[in-house]
């Protein structure tokens, strides 16, 4: 009997399930075992040093082959990211290779029945990772891959844990192993099965998300110090990612790419800031951690911005401006405040707090919106207002043509760009770029340089799409630059290849300004020729 052979996209998901069960792997023996060339395999191989990458796991080379050296709680974390990856693209042939689909269900349908789990309110989201997590281990402790030593304090699962993991071991005809018991309490806590109540978060890690909300607010213009909704939720969700992080377990986040996309400017100071958060704590924190962070504050933003604010204006304010305000309420949301104002009072009024102006006449170009409608509101004036009115509910207010050099920072700080022609290493950049800021000793920039490498070494600063922002510890600096460094040809960085990186050397009295900024790199990473653009005038 002929073996089938896998075509380019199972076969390369084939080899790296082989990878993850431990195997050493050749170009020549892959090539041999799916009767492709040795550069086919190669591409393969490129794919998944890509692929692994995003959870910044190194592929290993010596004279056996190609080879995984991490330990099972990364390998089960990769094979989770791989899951949500064929999930969205609703790829079930290759899905099926990492994931028990009928398993799934069955613990999935055995803990929704559980009477007492609703009393956590679980999302849906949460409650998927955690069977997630349970059907791999499963799987992959009946292959007789198991985790072991797992490097934290034992916790005492609490009732419903045990009750649910008595249910599990029962539905998956399975035993977990003290080590995997010891995992899966760890997991029901860092996805929402509480262990702790809120007097359990340490006072220290308190005052840390505290200031984090204070840094951040500061950076984007809002105000979070009465907001008890957000830092109750903020300690909570931190916690558990100080949890997660401590057994090396992430949640996928599965609309990431739109949280970058649609929340850029929230997302980049986030980014900054909670790193600043990890590196002081010691902690590794994703990407997903950073994405699932920003929604806390872009949820808080829209609560402070439900009530929109439309400015109707008229020839003369009088008039058929009653009939127009009496339209407007009727197609706009309850919550709108619509005033009216003339023409002649338009020019010296606050349009602050305005979010649309629907106006009867022409009006010169205003920091606002503006809907020209006729006298008498047509349907197809009624259609454009609604349209624009969605519109101002989801703009992500990052500045449109901003440029390195119009960028809003103090005078103190400087910026720099150079253009790198020859493969530097990750160090010699760094320095590199250091040298274009100012320091007060030899001993200051070494200890500056160091807390870079520390950062690097507990998470790498890659952002994507090419682009890294080493920084390191801003109380050691007593001035602030920022230099960015364009090369010919990409560069490792990590796991990873860029051609851009920028570094952040900004101290804790400049550290308001790190926004525009991570503003202008977001924009960069969806367009990397308008980055180029922007601060090629400022060489």
């Amino acid at each position: 009997m002929i073996k089938k052979i896998p075509n380019s996209k199972f076969r390369k998901f084939l080899i790296l399930k082989r990878l993850l069960n431990g195997e050493h792997l050749s170009y020549q023996h892959l090539a041999q075992d799916y009767f492709v060339s040795r550069s086919s395999i190669a591409n393969d191989i490129a794919y998944i040093k890509r692929l692994l990458a995003e959870d910044n796991v190194p592929l290993k080379f010596d004279n056996s082959g190609t080879y995984i050296t991490e330990d099972e709680i990364k390998r089960q974390d990769i094979i989770k990211r791989i899951i949500s990856k064929l999930s969205m693209k609703k790829d079930s042939e290759v899905k099926n290779l990492f994931l028990n689909k009928e398993l799934y269900q069955n613990i999935y349908q055995s803990i929704s029945s559980m009477k007492n789990i609703q009393s956590f309110k679980l999302s849906d989201l949460y409650l998927k990772n955690i069977v997630i997590m349970i059907t791999i281990l499963i799987e992959r402790g009946k292959e007789n891959h198991h985790i072991t030593d797992i490097n934290i304090e034992k916790i005492n699962p609490n009732v419903l844990t045990s009750q649910m993991i008595e249910l599990i071991e029962k539905t998956a005809d399975y035993r977990f192993t003290d080590n995997e018991l010891n995992y899966l309490a760890y997991i029901m806590a860092v996805n929402g099965i509480n262990h702790f109540v809120e007097d359990d978060i340490p006072n220290k890690i308190k005052l840390e998300i505290r200031k984090l909300i204070v840094d951040i607010e500061e950076n984007i213009g809002e105000d979070f110090e009465e907001n008890k909704q957000l830092r109750e939720s903020l300690e909570s969700h931190i916690y558990q990612m100080i949890l997660r992080s401590q057994t090396h377990t992430t949640i996928i986040n599965p609309i990431l790419n739109e949280i970058k996309h649609s929340y850029s400017k929230i997302y980049g100071v986030v980014w900054y800031f909670l790193n600043n958060f990890g590196s002081n704590n010691n902690l590794q924190i994703s990407d997903d951690e950073v994405g699932f962070v920003t929604i806390y504050f872009q949820t808080a933003i829209e609560r402070r911005k439900s009530v929109k604010r439309i400015l109707f204006v008229c020839p003369h304010g009088v008039g058929t401006s009653s009939l127009v305000a009496a339209q407007l309420k009727r197609i706009l949301p309850t919550n709108s405040i619509i005033e009216t104002t003339s023409v002649l009072k338009v020019a010296d009024k606050d349009l602050k707090d305005i979010d649309l102006i629907v106006s009867t006449i022409p009006l010169p170009k205003l920091s606002v919106p503006v809907v020209k409608v006729s006298p008498l509101l047509t349907a197809n004036d009624m259609k454009r207002i609604m349209d624009h009115y969605i519109d101002t509910t989801m703009v992500d207010n990052s500045r449109e043509n901003q440029s390195f050099e119009s960028i809003s920072t103090p005078q103190a700080i400087h910026k720099y760009v150079i253009r790198v022609t020859d493969s530097s290493n990750q160090d010699e950049i760094i320095k590199q770029l250091m040298d274009c800021n100012n320091w007060q000793s030899q001993e200051q920039k070494d200890n500056y340089f160091e807390s870079v490498k520390k950062r690097e070494s507990l998470q790498s600063t890659y952002l994507g799409n090419g682009f890294a922002i080493p920084h390191g510890n801003p109380k050691l600096l007593t001035s602030s630059c920022i230099s960015i460094a364009v090369f010919e040809k990409p560069i490792t960085w990590g796991n990873n290849k860029v051609d851009i990186i920028c570094m952040l050397m900004i101290s804790d009295k400049d550290k308001d300004s790190i926004e525009p900024f991570m503003d202008l790199v977001m924009k960069g990473i969806k367009d990397k020729k308008y980055f180029i653009n922007n601060i090629v005038e400022f060489e």
